[in-house]
Order: structure tokens, then C-alpha cells, then sequence
């Protein structure tokens, strides 16, 4: 309960300071593209809704996930003997993860922060010469969609096919591939990629199955190609200060974390630079019941973050670009 309180503190204090500074102006997507630059990327080398509760809700009325964004993969509804890899398969969870993006904290954050976000740096790849690219675990096309949008040839690959039905519908255009890269290897389609993304995926995923998804993903990738991941629960975060805290007073992992360091050096391990990091999701998730308050506070914070970079440090998320040695 303390925990929770000084979370609360703390949101309640940055509300404060936007106050009088911000009425809620959009956000410049160029301005929120801005990331803290490793190294200047080189240019490519190209080669030859209802408010019915889904079946996971639980009974809850509304999108929000049931399980924290960030749970463990050895928690909750996943045997310590099950691989990360059939945590988005069960019947109904395509329906589920839809509805989770279309009200609630996540759907705001998508439309007014993530959605621009990634969009900009999807276009600033494709303007340095990128045109073939993967979405990897693509799930109902989210962001494969935004594939669409600048890419002349894209793939989504998946393992779930209630996932991919919906993302069949979404992306029409895009070739949708039912497989695990893990065990089928890299050929046909999924081969001479210039960029990958691979969303919400690399926190939860237990350490072998990340270390053979960057490996295929590297061989995924054209020399040059490059790869574009986010991580979603940042230990700096007010989020990430108290999961930190509840796992350590459970004595078990809980919640998974990772910094930009531990991100960036996982990257590294598997044969990728680092280019640039973009820090995003200042304003801290409360749950469906304070939707009006996410909805007036989630863009103005962001803002501010921008305004000043240093509160940036507390951002929940991050995407890395990263280019294949």
C-alpha cells in the first residue's frame, strides 16, 4: 500500500508541474523521434468493439489486462515448465489483446504516443533506403500495419492463428506467415529483410528463447539491416520502482524489468550496434478507473518530457534501433 501511495505521490506532483504549462497540445511526432542518438545510422545496402468482458478478463468489464504488461513469464496462467512462446495461443486471446487497445491506458498511449512514435521511425528507415521488412511475432498487426504504411514488401510471422486471422484482416496486403522462426529457420519470405520490429515481446520471453529469436532475427536481416524492439517495463519508471520493490519482497520475480543497459548489452551479445534509443510512456498506468484522468494527463506528460528530457529518465518504455554487424 505504501508503494502504491508513493506512486500516486509522484503522478499527482508531475500532473502539477504540467499544469499552467500545458493544455494538452498533440504531440510532434518529429519531436518525439528525437531519441538519444548512440550512433548515426548508415544508410542501407539493399539486396536481391463491446464492453463484454473477453474470456481472460476475469469477469472485469474493460480492457485492461488482468496480469500486469510485464508479469513474469513463470507467473500467473504459465507453468515454470512452459515456454513464453504459448503465452498468446489459448482460444479467445486474439479478441482479448484487441480489446485491450481499444479503450483503456494502452489504447490512449497507442493512438497519442507509441503509434507516432513508431510510425516516424518505420518513415526514417524506409527514406535511407529500406524497403523488405518483417514483423516478427506480429500477433493482430499492430504495428505490421504501420509496415504498410512505408514498406514495399512486409512479412508479419506468428505462431498463433487466431492472431493472425485478425492480422490478415488488417494487412491485407502484407504476406502473413504461420510459424516459429526458432525451429523453422530463416527462408522464403522471411529472408533478405531490411528491417525487423519485434514488439512487447523480449521482457516476458524467458533468456534462451531471447537469445534464439535475436539469432534468427539477425539472420533474418540483410548486412546493415536493421532491428527495432521495444521494452515496456523500464525498473527507473515509477511503474518499474514498484515491481522492483514487490519482487524483492516476495522473494520471486513477479514482474519482469529491464533497463536500457541490460537491453542495449542483449543486443550486443547477439552481433547488433546500438543507434538510438527513444524513451516513451512517462505517464504511469492506474488502471481503467482513472480513464479520464489517463486520457487528459498521458499526452501533456509526455509533452513535458520532451520539454524536459531529464524527467524522461522515469519513462516506463523504450525502442531501440539497432543495426546488424
Amino acid at each position: 500500500m505504501t508503494i502504491a501511495i508513493l506512486v500516486i505521490v509522484w503522478s499527482l506532483a508531475l500532473a502539477m508541474v504540467m499544469r499552467g504549462r500545458l493544455k494538452g497540445a498533440p504531440i510532434d511526432a518529429g519531436a518525439m523521434a528525437d531519441p538519444m542518438v548512440v550512433e548515426e545510422p548508415e544508410p542501407f545496402h539493399c539486396a536481391s468493439e463491446t464492453d463484454a468482458a473477453p474470456p481472460h478478463a476475469n469477469g472485469r468489464r474493460r480492457a485492461e489486462p488482468t496480469q500486469s504488461d510485464c508479469e513474469d513469464w513463470q507467473s500467473g496462467n504459465i507453468s515454470s515448465s512452459t515456454s513464453y512462446r504459448q503465452s498468446h495461443i489459448s482460444p479467445g486471446y486474439a479478441e482479448y489483446y484487441e480489446k485491450t487497445y481499444a479503450e483503456g491506458y494502452y489504447a490512449i498511449q497507442w493512438e497519442q504516443v507509441e503509434k507516432p512514435l513508431v510510425r516516424t521511425i518505420l518513415a526514417g528507415l524506409a527514406q535511407r533506403g529500406a524497403a523488405h521488412s518483417l514483423d516478427f511475432a506480429c500477433g493482430t498487426g499492430r504495428i505490421l500495419q504501420l509496415h504498410g504504411e512505408v514498406f514495399d514488401d512486409v512479412v508479419g510471422t506468428d505462431i498463433s492463428a487466431e492472431m493472425l486471422a485478425v492480422a490478415r484482416l488488417r494487412c491485407p496486403e502484407a504476406r502473413i506467415v504461420e510459424a516459429d522462426l526458432t525451429t523453422t529457420g530463416v527462408s522464403g519470405h522471411v529472408a533478405g529483410r531490411q528491417v525487423c520490429t519485434a514488439f512487447r515481446f523480449f521482457l516476458n520471453a524467458e533468456p534462451a528463447l531471447r537469445a534464439d529469436v535475436l539469432e534468427v532475427l539477425r539472420r533474418c536481416l540483410v548486412e546493415g539491416g536493421h532491428l527495432v524492439a521495444n521494452f515496456h517495463c523500464n525498473p527507473a519508471s515509477p511503474a518499474g520502482t514498484f515491481y522492483r520493490i514487490r519482487n524483492r519482497l516476495s522473494g520471486r520475480t513477479i514482474n519482469n524489468l529491464m533497463s536500457i543497459g541490460e537491453a542495449e548489452a542483449l543486443l550486443r551479445t547477439h552481433g547488433f550496434t546500438i543507434q538510438a534509443v527513444h524513451r516513451y510512456g512517462l505517464w504511469p498506468r492506474f488502471g481503467w478507473r482513472f480513464n479520464r484522468m489517463n486520457e487528459l494527463l498521458l499526452t501533456p506528460a509526455e509533452t513535458l518530457g520532451r520539454q524536459a528530457p531529464v524527467l524522461m529518465r522515469f519513462a516506463q518504455s523504450f525502442i531501440i534501433v539497432a543495426r546488424r554487424d
